[in-house]
């Protein structure tokens, strides 16, 4: 299942999903227009999945959004 990223919520633009070149299975999200995003994380070391991460990632950076400017 394909993970919904809001808008960013200063100015309004599309966001996606970045993998950190080391280590693996690291993701952070960023907006395509003015460059803010997630710090990123991994739910555990070893155990978790790019899905399971990319989920985490997604719900924090749509938990910001819906908090802040655009909907």
């Amino acid at each position: 299942m394909k993970n919904k990223l809001l808008p960013c919520p200063f100015c309004g633009g599309d966001a996606d999903f970045y993998q950190f070149a080391n280590p693996k299975n690291f993701y952070y999200v960023r907006c395509s227009v003015c460059h803010c995003g997630t710090d990123g994380f991994r739910l555990c070391h070893m155990d978790s999945t790019p899905a399971e991460n990319k989920a985490a990632n997604a719900a924090a950076w749509n938990r910001r959004s819906a908090e802040g400017g655009h909907r």
